[in-house]
């Protein structure tokens, strides 16, 4: 995962942290001047985080996301658990806007738009 993380920044310099570093490390990075791209595993650390009463800003971007058992295709290339799709609509009602977008060029698919179990 370390590759794929650092090759998903290339060319920009990527620390990887457990979830108790990104607390602190995290804060120090909003508190920066700075510019800082986030990037974790599932859309549950990015909830931690806030929860946590850290600010990654108002837009979380949710890249691809492999299908597998107990995932359910919520978008093109995208896939997720319910326990996932479960933290999504809590970040939503905190005002997060979550968007599925598999490439930086790809239109992005508002989460709240594509009406997940409700």
């Amino acid at each position: 995962m370390r590759t794929i993380y650092k090759n998903a920044a290339f060319g920009t310099k990527v620390f990887i942290f457990t979830l108790e570093q990104a607390y602190i490390k995290v804060k120090e990075a909003a508190a920066s001047k700075n510019n800082y791209m986030l990037i974790a595993r599932t859309p549950i650390i990015f909830e931690k985080l806030l929860d946590a009463g850290i600010d990654f800003g108002k837009r979380l971007v949710i890249g691809p996301m492999s299908a597998a058992p107990g995932r359910t295709i919520v978008a093109k290339g995208t896939c997720l658990t319910d326990e996932e799709i479960e933290c999504c609509k809590r970040m939503v009602e905190k005002g997060i806007q979550i968007v599925m977008q598999l490439f930086p060029d790809n239109p992005a698919v508002d989460f709240f738009s594509l009406k997940i179990g409700k």
